[in-house]
């Protein structure tokens, strides 16, 4: 179980302690030996938001024990503020999510996804890019700020490369081309069993429910 909180516009961090005090915890729980390394989230947090990153979504994990709620573990989600708010369908956006905790029950996680609103009813779709996972043993943080940058430079890049790959407009014979790639490579070469018209079938942009999308995938 967990509580959250999701805005629109970025959060600031009397919003974020609210809900995740653990995020700006300043010291190890007391259950950690010397071989534990502590890593400040704030600190790493101070760092993207240099970049230009700011956070949308703060949550962190319920714990039984009162002691442990201000080092359990704890969830930010970042991205630019003109990023794209997914209002739109079709619409992606870039994100950073940052995982950490100061009780051993995570080790720090930095990664990068795109996420699509693909459904009017707000179905969104996602993957990630790249990831580090860094446990909190020994001089970890330089790897931690290598790490960041790698990822932060790699979402700045996705960004551009996204926005580059819409831009492209294909004739109408480079649409048939990719249409019968998509569905060999979907269905294998006897994908003409599964779709009759690929010119039609692959190239139409649908937008459907989240109830049809679900049929959709049982269907296939």
């Amino acid at each position: 179980m967990t509580i959250q909180t999701r805005y629109s516009t970025p959060l600031n961090d009397h919003q974020i302690r609210a809900v995740a005090p653990s995020v700006f915890g300043a010291e190890a729980h007391a259950s950690r030996s010397d071989k534990y390394t502590y890593l400040p989230t704030i600190d790493i947090l101070t760092g993207l938001r240099s970049e230009g990153f700011e956070v949308f979504e703060a949550k962190q994990a319920r714990t039984l024990d009162k002691a442990k709620r201000e080092f359990t573990t704890h969830v930010l989600k970042l991205r630019h503020p003109d990023a794209g708010d997914l209002t739109k369908l079709g619409q992606e956006r870039v994100e950073i999510i940052l995982r950490n905790s100061h009780d051993g029950a995570s080790s720090f996680q930095l990664s990068q996804g795109v996420f699509r609103l693909v459904c009017s009813n707000g179905l969104v779709a996602g993957n990630t890019q790249a990831s580090i996972a860094i446990p909190h043993r020994g001089d970890i943080l330089g790897q931690v700020i290598e790490g960041a940058y790698s990822i932060v430079e790699s979402s700045k890049e996705l960004q551009s490369v996204i926005q580059d790959w819409k831009s492209i407009q294909l004739n109408p014979d480079e649409e048939l081309a990719l249409a019968h790639g998509a569905a060999a490579l979907r269905f294998g070469d006897n994908y003409a069993d599964v779709i009759q018209n690929p010119a039609q079938d692959v190239t139409t942009i649908r937008r459907l429910t989240c109830g049809q999308h679900l049929i959709a995938c049982k269907r296939t």
